[in-house]
């Protein structure tokens, strides 16, 4: 009896540990594959660069010849018109028109 548990119990270790296994992802997440963190956003902060989309209020802005998401702060900004990044949070990058940032 005892060893029929303790077989049991083997055996549910052994399964946890493969659908563990499956379950979790081990591919890792660098610089050199393209991936980037939120933190050097901030160097974008005071930096101007072109609104590649209408902004109404977010869009597509060409800022240091990155094509970044944005979000206007306030009004509606658009395609081609020169922009201005006045905040970073995170991912969260805002921006107003050039001549309105001052």
């Amino acid at each position: 009896m005892v060893e029929g548990i303790a077989i049991l119990v083997v055996l549910v270790v052994a399964i946890a540990i493969v659908l563990w296994r499956w379950l979790v992802l081990h591919a890792d997440e660098k610089a050199e594959a393209g991936y980037v963190a939120t933190g050097e956003n901030e160097a974008l902060l005071g930096k101007e660069g072109v609104a590649y989309t209408p902004l109404r209020p977010s869009g597509t802005g060409l800022i240091d010849g990155r094509r970044v998401n944005v979000a206007a702060d306030g009004e509606f900004i658009e395609r081609d018109s020169m922009i201005t990044v006045v905040e970073v949070e995170g991912n969260r990058i805002v921006v107003r028109k050039a001549e309105d940032a001052k």
